[in-house]
């Protein structure tokens, strides 16, 4: 066990990173549960008594972690809920607005000016609500990428392998290409 920078003893797994302990996993299992029941977060915070940022981690980290019922509940609840934000802002985004200025319509040439900020709001908002459903279903998931470091001697190796065969291969063809000269070999002068 190790204290983390507010003194608090936690345990590190093998790499030396803090985890979670068992209590406050079921703080986040409950937190999802309560979520689940069409809580919503401050209502969760406050029945577990802590900040509304750290409710809303402890929802997520629940649903990050392997499904149980009652978490994939909470999920499906959460989902739901998205669906209908979804669905009003869809609404919004497809609906007309005119301007208004100091509580009047404004006109030009006759007609109603259109406004469109809700109708962009609308759409700003779908797209975070989109955001947000990726997330609950994973899609956002790192996706593992392959580095490899070639020395480069190897490099240079290869090329001169490259430079010979298509010597032979001119040679063989009874053509010559002219050369592309080299880069300057850098300098170690200072």
């Amino acid at each position: 066990m190790a204290k983390d920078r507010r003194g608090v003893e936690r345990a590190k797994d093998g790499n030396g990173r803090f985890c979670r302990s068992l209590e406050q996993l079921e703080e986040d299992k409950e937190a999802a549960r309560l979520y689940g029941r069409v809580c919503s977060y401050s209502e969760v915070a406050r029945l577990q008594k802590c900040n509304v940022s750290t409710a809303y981690r402890r929802v997520h980290r629940a649903f990050a972690v392997a499904p149980d019922d009652s978490i994939d509940t909470a999920r499906r609840v959460a989902l739901a809920r998205l669906s209908a934000q979804a669905v009003i802002a869809q609404h919004i985004a497809e609906s007309e607005f005119v301007a208004h200025s100091n509580g009047r319509v404004v006109y030009l040439s006759d007609e109603p000016l259109v406004d469109v900020s809700a109708n962009l709001a609308a759409l700003d908002r779908l797209l975070r609500i989109e955001d947000q459903r990726a997330r609950l279903l994973g899609l956002h998931a790192p996706t593992a990428a392959r580095i490899e470091v070639i020395p480069s001697d190897v490099l240079e190796d290869l090329v001169r392998e490259n430079e010979r065969l298509i010597a032979a291969a001119e040679t063989e063809l009874g053509i010559r290409v002219s050369p592309v000269p080299r880069a300057a070999e850098p300098t170690s002068e200072a």
